[in-house]
C-alpha cells in the first residue's frame, strides 16, 4: 500500500496546483485514465473534519440532461450523502480555493488508492494530521451505460455498488459515534476473536451469519471465509493491526457471492504487548435488505416490481413481442415498460440492458483503508455481546 500512497500522491497533485476547477479535475481525470486504463469523467469528494465539514460533487463533460437527471435522483449522487452540493462546471469553487479555505487540506499527509473491487470507480480516503478524513471517488463514463463507439465494449453500471458499499463503510467508520453506539446497531454483526481468528463471542446477528454460512462460517472453532481472496485479506489485517507502528482499523471487504459482499471492520481489543491479542470484528451487510436479483434492481435504478421483472428478462435476451404473450399484456404496454426501464437506468438499447444484467458481479480485490485509532473506547463494547450460542460447524 506505501507503494500506491506515492504514486497515486503524484496524480492528484493538480488538485492543489491548478487555478481552474475543469482544468484541475480533467487533469487528475488523465492521470488516472493513464495510470489505470480507464475511462473517467466524474469526481466527487468529501471533506469531513470536525470544524468545517464539506461536499464536493463534479462532473466534467456532462451535458445538461444528465445533470438535470443527477439533480432529479438525489440518492443517486455519488458518493455521500444528499446533502452533496453540485457545482455547475463554468462557474465557482477551484480546489485551489478549497485547499486555502481549509488550509488542513493544502496537502494531505496520506492517501490510499482503494481498490474497492470495481471496474470503473476508484475510492480515496484522505486524512489530515487534526484528524479528519475526506472520500475522494472518481467513476468512468458517467452515463452507466451510453457508450462512445469506441467504448461499446464496456459499460458503468457499478455507481450504485459503490454508493450502497460506502453507506455501509461509513456507518462503520463514522467519526460522530464511538463503538458502543456502532456495535449496538442491530444489523451490524460483531465478532470477538483472537489474531488466529479463534471465535471467543459474537452478538446474535454474528451467530445468525455463523448459522446460515452466509460468506462467514465456524471451522473447528475459527472464523472461515467461503472465498479464498477475502480469507487471506483477513488473514493479512489480522496480522498487520498488530504490527504497525501504532495501533490501527482496517475495513476490508468479504466476498458472498459474485454480486453481494460485507463489508468489515476490524480494530484492536489490547495492547500490542499483550501475550494472546484479541480483535473486534464488525460487519455491515449493504444488501441486507435486497433477497431478490428484481429487489437488487429496484434498489439500484429506482425500478418498479414489474419494471424489474421486465429488465430481466429484456436482459436475457427475451423479445417485447414474446414477453407480451407470456404475460397475456400488449405489446404497447411491454414497450412503454421498457422505455421506462431504460429510462431510469440512462441507456438506450436492449444490448446495453444485456450487458448490465449480466455485468451486476463485482470483482474480489480487497484493500479498504487504514488509520489510526483510540483503544480507549474499545473494552466497553465488550458488553454488547449476546451470550455465546451453538453454531453449526
Amino acid at each position: 500500500m506505501e507503494g500506491y500512497d506515492v504514486f497515486f500522491s503524484s496524480a492528484l497533485q493538480p488538485l492543489y496546483k491548478e487555478s481552474s476547477t475543469r482544468n484541475s479535475v480533467q487533469s487528475v481525470l488523465n492521470n488516472i485514465n493513464a495510470m489505470f486504463g480507464v475511462s473517467s469523467s466524474s469526481l466527487s469528494l468529501h471533506i469531513n473534519s470536525h470544524q468545517n465539514p464539506v461536499n464536493f460533487t463534479y462532473h466534467t463533460g456532462v451535458d445538461e440532461n444528465f445533470a438535470t437527471y443527477y439533480h432529479n435522483k438525489k440518492n443517486n449522487i455519488d458518493p455521500i450523502a444528499n446533502s452533496s452540493t453540485e457545482y455547475a462546471i463554468d462557474n465557482g469553487f477551484t480546489m485551489a480555493e478549497l485547499c486555502n479555505k481549509y488550509p488542513n487540506w493544502g496537502e494531505a499527509y496520506k492517501s490510499s488508492f482503494l481498490s474497492f473491487g470495481y471496474k470503473d470507480a476508484l475510492l480515496v480516503n484522505f486524512y489530515t494530521q487534526c484528524g479528519g478524513r475526506g472520500v475522494l471517488v472518481l467513476r468512468s463514463d458517467i452515463h452507466r451505460g451510453e457508450f462512445k463507439a469506441i467504448e461499446a465494449h464496456s459499460i458503468s453500471q457499478l455507481s450504485p455498488y459503490l454508493r450502497m458499499a460506502l453507506q455501509s463503510h461509513l456507518q462503520l467508520y463514522n467519526p460522530v459515534f464511538d463503538i458502543p453506539e456502532i456495535c449496538s446497531h442491530s444489523a451490524t454483526a460483531i465478532f470477538h476473536i483472537t489474531r488466529s481468528g479463534r471465535l471467543l463471542q459474537a452478538n446474535a446477528e454474528g451467530y445468525k451469519i455463523l448459522n446460515s454460512a452466509d460468506g462467514v462460517s465456524l471451522n473447528n472453532g475459527y472464523l472461515r471465509l467461503n472465498d479464498s481472496i477475502s480469507q487471506f485479506h483477513l488473514k493479512e489485517a489480522l496480522f498487520d493491526i498488530y504490527h504497525q507502528p501504532r495501533s490501527k482499523t482496517k475495513i476490508i471487504k468479504i466476498q458472498r457471492t459474485q454480486e453481494t459482499f460485507f463489508v468489515v471492520r476490524l480494530f484492536p481489543l489490547n495492547q500490542k504487548d499483550s501475550r494472546d491479542n484479541e480483535i473486534m470484528l464488525m460487519l455491515s451487510d449493504p444488501f441486507r435488505a435486497i433477497h431478490s436479483e428484481p429487489a437488487l434492481l429496484c434498489e439500484l435504478f429506482d425500478l418498479t416490481h414489474r419494471e424489474a421483472d421486465i429488465a430481466i428478462q429484456l436482459g436475457n435476451g427475451d423479445k417485447p413481442a414474446d414477453i407480451a404473450i407470456q404475460d397475456g399484456v400488449s405489446i404497447n404496454t411491454v414497450k412503454s415498460q421498457r422505455n421506462s426501464i431504460y429510462e431510469k437506468m440512462g441507456i438506450r438499447s436492449q444490448m446495453q440492458l444485456i450487458r448490465l444484467i449480466h455485468s451486476l458481479g463485482v470483482l474480489t480485490e480487497t484493500n479498504i483503508q487504514t488509520a489510526d485509532e483510540d483503544t480507549g473506547l474499545l473494552p466497553s463494547a465488550l458488553r454488547l455481546f449476546s451470550s455465546p450460542v451453538k453454531t453449526r460447524h
